[in-house]
């Protein structure tokens, strides 16, 4: 009966752990006119580079791109230097990127 309700209680707590983590995943925007830095929070706020939304992203978020050119090397949330032509995104597993050219006119409307 005790080993029953350790299971159970087990159950519960990973049962909750999984519903915690899907509540807490967000959805970032990244738009290259967008004036740098914003917080990504919105299509108001969005981020200017995706770099920069990648940077911030964690498993379960998703990040929408507007129309535009998105290049690795263009970042503003990190100290590090550009490596230049040899920088590369680095994606994250669990992470939907989500692009289109159509996000902003389907708002506007």
């Amino acid at each position: 009966m005790l080993a029953k309700l350790r299971s159970n209680r087990w159950a519960a707590v990973l049962l909750l752990s999984l519903w915690a983590g899907a509540a807490a995943a967000e959805t970032r925007y990244v738009d290259a006119a967008a004036p740098a830095p914003g917080d990504g929070r919105s299509w108001r706020s969005a981020f200017k580079y995706l770099q920069d939304a990648l940077m911030t992203a964690a498993p379960g978020d998703e990040i929408r791109v507007a129309q535009g050119t998105c290049k690795p090397d263009a970042f503003v949330l990190s100290r590090r230097p550009s490596l230049g032509r040899h920088e590369t995104f680095q994606l994250i597993t669990g992470v939907t990127i989500r692009l289109s050219r159509h996000w902003l006119t389907d708002l506007r409307r």
